[in-house]
């Protein structure tokens, strides 16, 4: 009968923090609009955004094509086999992921995000490209966003002693650009850590209209991007400070179960051989030290006794 409480009290805890999941997911899913192109790199290149489809992998040089791997949540893109990251080499390298998205470049207000792992020195690549009309990079330790404008082009980088980029950590960047107040934020987030709005940058004109293609990781084998990409995201609105805080709440790594823990714990060494008996001297009998002979016991674990005499 005493068993019967402790497994209610399981199923009680159970059924209890179902629920919580669930209705979290609910209000994070109201409040946050839908984007057009998510691409969530599970293994799979499905664009799980409105404008829906599938991208598709392209490598410009042998044997440096993208593949997937460990991403900030599950399976990611990895570009880590390009020859290297960025520079002013106009040769090919490297690979990217291709999705189709013509709605994009009409947009007159946008947000686009995703998180980075770079390895090496990438100064500048290309996280995102939509030609001609903007691009999103890195450059060393500076996040930089590029826009076309009556085919000149516009470049905006985050200050000297602002610049948030760190080499093998999880990056989190999202620009938003509004084209009614011509203006176009940059946020950035270290793996858990809440994300900060880096600058603002104003006087941004309208990118001219590109064309369908957005390009990840990559421009056109020029500017390769060396490390992982992951969660890709481009709005039809300019975000705010508070949305793009569930952009990142929502890409955390979930937290492991009891089981998973319990799996990941190093293998506790065993504290007895099979050889050792642990026996007690305290009851005296007169056969005490013919029974411990008898098991064969070679090492002594534990002996109490009031009695010295009897313990030597």
């Amino acid at each position: 009968m005493k068993l019967i409480p402790a497994v209610l009290f399981c199923w009680s805890v159970a059924f209890v923090g179902t629920p919580l999941v669930a209705d979290t997911g609910r209000l994070d899913a109201e409040r946050t609009p839908m984007p057009l192109v998510e691409l969530l790199l599970s293994n799979d290149l499905t664009n799980t955004g409105s404008l829906g489809g599938e991208a598709r992998l392209v490598k410009y040089a042998d044997g440096q094509g993208p593949r997937f791997g460990a991403g900030r949540v599950g399976m990611g893109l990895d570009l880590t086999a390009s020859s290297r990251g960025g520079g002013r080499d106009r040769s090919q390298a490297g690979g990217a992921a291709l999705v189709d998205a013509p709605a994009v470049g009409r947009l007159r207000c946008f947000t686009v995000s995703l998180w980075f792992r770079p390895i090496g020195k990438n100064s500048p690549a290309r996280l995102l490209y939509y030609a001609p009309s903007w691009d999103l990079f890195v450059a060393g330790t500076a996040i930089g966003f590029k826009t076309k404008h009556n085919r000149r082009d516009r470049l905006h980088l985050t200050p000297k002693d602002r610049s948030p980029v760190v080499e093998g950590r999880w990056n989190f960047v999202a620009i938003t650009f509004d084209g009614r107040t011509g203006q176009a934020r940059c946020y950035h987030a270290l793996d858990d850590a809440s994300p900060q709005l880096i600058c603002i940058w104003s006087d941004v004109p309208e990118p001219d209209r590109g064309t369908a293609v957005l390009e990840v990781g990559n421009l056109e084998g020029i500017r390769p991007f060396r490390g992982w990409i992951d969660n890709v995201r481009v709005f039809d609105q300019a975000l705010t400070a508070e949305q793009i805080q569930r952009l990142v709440t929502r890409d955390r790594p979930p937290r492991p179960s009891l089981p998973e823990r319990a799996r990941s714990l190093p293998a506790r060494l065993p504290l007895f051989d099979h050889s050792d008996v642990c026996l007690s001297s305290r009851s005296k009998r007169p056969n005490s030290i013919e029974t411990i002979r008898a098991f064969r016991a070679n090492r002594l674990m534990w002996c109490y006794s009031a009695d010295a005499a009897s313990i030597q």
